[in-house]
């Protein structure tokens, strides 16, 4: 079995519902809606892919605080998740220090780490583009907040 692996993560990252699932016998990502599939007629032909909101985006955003940041800047991040309008404010915050990027960056390698567990975990094949890897910069993810394995991807092993 193979995957897309971009359009994987684009599924997980962008959907708000529980409509997406591979589907083996076409290895592909389907949306169960789209296609007119009721969820009580799956069988296990279909791998149910989660969406953006099983993943702990707010954990995330913890850990490129503890990881990426320090001092003053740290501080007003910590301070910005506090409360309702935590991302909308955590983002600015990243704007006001000029880190937005950084953090963009931080969290689109937590959704493929999290996109190559789920992988793993299903016995799935992917490939990545071995020239989007940074392999100067590596982040960390507390296992206990989200679900995935960070493996180190190099020449033997791509």
């Amino acid at each position: 079995m193979k995957i897309d692996f971009n359009m994987l993560v684009t599924t997980i990252e962008f959907d708000d519902y529980d409509d997406y699932f591979y589907y083996i016998p076409e290895e592909r990502i389907i949306n169960i809606a789209e296609e007119g599939i009721d969820k009580d007629d799956l069988d296990e032909s279909y791998i149910y892919i989660p969406n953006k909101n099983e993943i702990n985006e707010y954990h995330i955003m913890e850990d490129f605080i503890e990881e990426k940041t320090a001092g003053e800047v740290k501080e007003w991040l910590k301070q910005s998740i506090i409360g309702k309008g935590a991302f909308r404010r955590f983002k600015s915050t990243c704007d006001r220090f000029n880190i937005l990027n950084e953090w963009f960056k931080y969290r689109d390698k937590a959704y493929e780490l999290i996109a190559m567990d789920w992988c793993e975990k299903h016995g799935i094949e992917y490939d990545l583009d071995i020239d989007d890897i940074d392999e100067e910069e590596s982040i960390e993810i507390n296992r206990d907040d989200i679900p995935v394995r960070i493996i180190d991807i190099t020449s033997k092993n791509y």
